[in-house]
């Protein structure tokens, strides 16, 4: 019975898979109120294109973007994936340059964005 029991455990524990999310400073900043400030937007922009230094929080996200972009945001929470989707559509409707600007940054081949941008469609 003890082996049964031992053998449920390990093998519990081998298919567990916990996901290890990113870690940002703010998972829950008000990206709508980011991205419907032009002059906050273009310091988030700024930062993440790395024109200026950047302030914790953007530098936070700014420290995953590459991989969750390579990644198609599978290691980033819901609140993540909110913010994502939301900085993202902000930025192509408000500054489209911008928003070409930071997928030939992060993505110049192309080869990432629409994957990406179809894990975070609907938060």
């Amino acid at each position: 019975m003890k082996t049964l029991i031992l053998l449920c455990v390990f093998i519990g524990a081998a298919f567990a898979q916990e996901i290890e999310y990113y870690k940002t400073a703010n998972d829950y900043l008000d990206m709508n109120a980011v991205v419907e400030d032009p002059q906050q937007l273009q310091e988030y922009v700024d930062c993440f294109l790395e024109r200026q230094p950047c302030a914790e929080v953007p530098a936070s996200y700014l420290a995953v973007i590459p991989d969750a972009i390579q990644k198609a945001c599978t290691k980033c929470n819901p609140a993540q994936k909110h913010l994502a989707n939301t900085f993202l559509t902000g930025l192509r409707k408000k500054m489209p340059k911008e928003y070409d600007n930071f997928f030939k940054k992060f993505d110049p081949e192309g080869i990432y964005m629409d994957s990406l941008l179809e894990s975070i469609k609907g938060y």
